[in-house]
């Protein structure tokens, strides 16, 4: 087998002290039995973007770009529509497209991540004509990476400053949003276009953003007030933002905004003076990623369960839980043997239905399984899921997990009709539902997601998304 060359690229001003030991961990650590390698420091302002385009026109295999998220988009921009991929040593303040990959926020461990040679295809941004592969946007957040800029220093402490000490006085922009549905004029605190699901630091801005969907996530944050403001600040760090009923969610693959005057824009967390009219558009699977192979598996977080604790408190002060309650015992017991029965019958008939693309009899709410509090029915409440926790043993039941996977797979290949057309505008809108939340708890590229694009343009139940965004 020939080994495939590795070359890193390290910035030696930024960050010297944790950059140090860079070569030498590569040299102790990198498997030489796959790969050749090379180190090049950089020399000025936009040399990565120049080393990364030659080594893309080399036929290098990966580029490795040790930094912080400035720096990946530097080296990210030339790489992508080419057969070479980036790697990631992550050695940034904020680190926001690492830590959304999973990838180890030490040196040692992003080696051994590179070691695995996992590369996936992923999504990335044009905003304007400035390329962006985690987040970009404007208002509050853009102000916020200008001040960054302005005062030279970075990392989460500066972050809460600024957060903290500009929130209390700024005011929300006037925008013309269109994402493809028509103009829509509205007040807002913070537009973000998110390909990746945080800034930065474990601050999540769009929770269930994927890399892999085709899609980007369009966060719209309402003009709020300091308190507001705070817990908006509490529910980026627990990822519970889409709880917020000053939050709003919409998957686009573009976005054309008009604001008042000239001002900050953000790209991948770098401040940009940009005029009236912004053009935002993802480009799907066009940058190939070598990743994390285990991310995205579920796995408790002591800290993310506290926040959603106090966050669940928080939201007990002002509204109460609408949904309604489930039969007894079944949050704690998961009966769902009530599934089991339910479909002996019906499950051959329902199969039937999908594969000839016409449902004709009633068994939707058994067959694909929706979140509490979206029906009233006697029917509705009684094989509605709990939450994500009975979500997740319906999937890991031998049975109902296999016949739910069959099902999607068979309504993935009926060509020619929309969903409407095999359901009906009801049971559609349930189906949306039941995608969202199976989705929500499997991992990026799962059936269930491309479900979701297929019939719905990749548009989640926002009700069903809101409930489960937290349990991903």
């Amino acid at each position: 087998m020939i080994p495939k060359h590795v070359l890193f690229i390290i910035n030696p001003i930024s960050g010297t002290r944790r950059k140090r030991s860079i070569p030498s961990l590569i040299q102790k650590h990198l498997d030489h039995t796959r790969f050749t390698h090379e180190v090049c420091f950089t020399e000025h302002a936009g040399h990565a973007t120049e080393i990364a385009a030659q080594a893309a026109a080399d036929g290098v295999d990966i580029v490795v770009a040790v930094g912080g998220d400035g720096t990946i988009n530097e080296v990210a921009r030339s790489l992508v529509h080419t057969k070479t991929a980036l790697a990631i040593i992550p050695c940034g303040s904020g680190n926001g497209l690492a830590r959304h990959l999973e990838l180890p926020q030490n040196a040692r461990g992003a080696i051994d991540i590179i070691n695995k040679d996992t590369v996936h295809c992923l999504d990335y941004g044009m905003l304007n004509d400035h390329p962006f592969f985690c987040t970009c946007g404007m208002g509050f957040d853009a102000f916020v990476s200008q001040k960054f800029a302005e005062s030279g220093k970075r990392g989460l402490v500066q972050y809460a400053k600024n957060t903290i000490g500009i929130g209390l006085t700024y005011k929300g922009e006037h925008y013309i949003v269109d994402y493809g549905e028509g103009p829509r004029e509205l007040d807002a605190f913070v537009i973000t276009c998110a390909n990746a699901s945080q800034y930065g630091n474990n601050a999540y801005i769009a929770p269930s953003a994927s890399m892999k969907d085709g899609m980007m996530d369009l966060i719209i944050i309402n003009p709020i007030n300091p308190v507001e403001g705070a817990q908006v600040l509490l529910q980026m760090f627990t990822k519970t933002l889409l709880h917020n009923h000053n939050v709003s969610l919409y998957k686009c693959t573009q976005v054309h905004i008009t604001r008042e005057k000239e001002g900050a824009v953000h790209c991948d967390g770098e401040a940009i003076m940009m005029g009236r009219e912004i053009d935002v558009r993802l480009i799907p699977h066009s940058l190939n990623v070598v990743v994390n192979p285990q991310a995205h598996h579920p796995r408790p977080n002591v800290i993310q369960e506290l926040g959603e604790r106090i966050d669940s408190a928080l939201r007990q002060n002002t509204a109460k839980d609408s949904a309604p309650a489930t039969p007894e015992g079944e949050a704690d017991t998961y009966d769902l043997q009530r599934f089991v029965k339910a479909q002996e019958s019906a499950y051959a008939r329902a199969l039937k239905e999908v594969r000839n693309g016409r449902k004709t009899t009633h068994w939707m709410w058994y067959i694909f399984p929706q979140l509490a509090g979206l029906g009233t029915s006697q029917t509705s409440r009684y094989y509605a899921i709990s939450g994500r926790l009975e979500a997740k043993a319906y999937l890991m039941h031998p049975i109902l997990g296999h016949r739910l996977t069959e099902v999607t797979l068979a309504l993935m290949a009926v060509e020619g009709r929309t969903a409407q057309q095999i359901f009906g505008a009801i049971d559609a809108a349930k189906l949306r539902s039941s995608l969202t939340l199976f989705s929500s708890i499997s991992e990026e590229g799962n059936i269930y997601e491309k479900a979701l694009n297929k019939y719905f343009d990749g548009k989640p139940c926002t009700f069903t998304l809101r409930a489960v965004a937290t349990e991903k």
